[in-house]
């Protein structure tokens, strides 16, 4: 027979400490309870008492709500990680997991705003993506940016393109530096979550690798995804299309010559694009062959760029938008109460903070500290007529 808390939910407790990152003896050592009963728990086999459900409430920061909701079980498509193979598979458990509180973030606030609906070409992916040649995805992503009306140009801001294409994107350290994102479908939406922790150019092809995935990738087999030789192929695919959608082949031939690391730099503060991606670029369209590259990139370790690529330290990285607004809209609108918001998600203001992207003060009465990207709207005055511009998007709340 259960005893302790009435309405504890096991799996909740499992789920929060792999996204901490805890093994079950640390978790058992903060909370001072034996691993037996900490695993009889997670498994609903009992449940704490009053005062030990409160000790895991305070010690983890967890409001008492999240415990007594069941673990929402969303209709998903296999995950892709964009990981070096020295990722530890906790990181990808942990990531794996905050996608997951992000799908329940999203499905709360959906309820009192109408998010943008999913609007992916997907007429362009033929039914066996695998099959796709590189010039058959350089296609698809021109496609794309046909479809989305963008021109040739750089985009001013990829991930609010993606989400004013009802992707759900979330920026956030994954305390992983071999880990730059990962993407899904969730309940027939897909979502990317991107790691903070890296440049603004490198985050900005990682968000088009995501987005590659989300188109061509998503009715692939959990076994396909999971076979070491054909991930290879599929992050290869995804690779490529990032590229293409990124700097498409036409506007790559007629801006990047002469064909230099200079040069790259120079194109990068207009494209916002690593120098490194610009030379397997090169390769890619045929630019350079084989005994340039290698020089390129002997001058590219010899100038220590291995590690931090000039421009770097200044370029800002595109910030989703759309939840921080979503949430801004409810609050200041009077729609949901801080308490409200805070008890229905149901996270704490940390936890909020973090898949939102506001400030966690926002949470505590004070003012919230919003991104505003003016580095990225300025930057709008010195793009072409073709450049994709990307404006933000209204927030339409529900009403009775």
């Amino acid at each position: 027979m259960k005893t302790g808390t009435p309405g504890f939910v096991g799996a909740r407790l499992g789920e929060l400490r792999e996204t901490l990152g805890l093994s079950k003896l640390a978790l058992s050592d903060l909370i001072d309870v034996s691993r037996q009963s900490l695993g009889a728990w997670e498994k609903g086999e009992s449940s704490p008492t009053p005062d030990m459900f409160r000790r895991l409430c305070d010690q983890l920061s967890m409001p008492p709500q999240y415990f007594l909701r069941e673990v929402p079980a969303p209709e998903a498509s296999p995950t892709f990680f964009r990981v070096a193979s020295t990722a530890t598979k906790g990181a990808r458990v942990r990531a794996k997991r905050m996608t997951r509180w992000l799908h329940e973030l999203t499905a709360h606030l959906s309820e009192y705003v109408e998010l943008p609906e999913v609007d992916l070409p997907v007429g362009l992916v033929p039914s066996n993506p695998l099959a796709l040649e590189s010039g058959e995805i350089e296609a698809i992503a021109d496609g794309v940016r046909a479809a989305w009306g963008l021109g040739d140009g750089p985009i001013s801001n990829v991930v609010w393109l993606m989400e004013r294409h009802g992707i759900i994107v979330a920026r956030m350290s994954l305390d992983a530096p071999k880990l730059d994102g990962l993407s899904c479908w969730l309940d027939g939406r897909p979502y990317v979550v991107l790691n903070a922790d890296v440049s603004a150019a490198r985050s900005r092809f990682d968000a088009a690798h995501e987005l590659a995935h989300v188109l061509l990738h998503r009715h692939l087999e959990q076994r396909i995804v999971n076979d070491p030789t054909m991930f290879a192929a599929i992050e290869r695919q995804a690779h490529r299309f990032a590229a293409a959608f990124s700097f498409p082949a036409a506007a790559f031939a007629r801006e990047a010559q002469p064909i230099t690391l200079d040069r790259f730099i120079g194109l990068k503060e207009r494209w916002r694009l690593s120098a490194k991606m610009m030379l397997h670029r090169a390769h890619d369209l045929h630019l350079v062959d084989d005994v340039r590259r290698v020089s390129l990139h002997r001058t590219y370790s010899a100038r220590k760029w291995n590690s931090g690529e000039p421009l770097d330290a200044v370029q800002q990285p595109d910030r989703p938008r759309l939840l921080s607004k979503t949430i801004e809209t409810l609050l200041d609108g009077g729609t949901q109460s801080e308490d409200e918001l805070l008890y229905g998600a149901p996270f704490n203001a940390q936890n909020l903070a973090r898949l939102s992207g506001l400030s966690k003060a926002r949470f505590s009465g004070n003012v919230a500290t919003v991104h505003e990207f003016q580095p990225q709207l300025r930057l709008l005055q010195d793009l072409p007529p073709s450049a994709g511009v990307v404006v933000p998007f209204p927030t339409r709340v529900h009403r009775d």
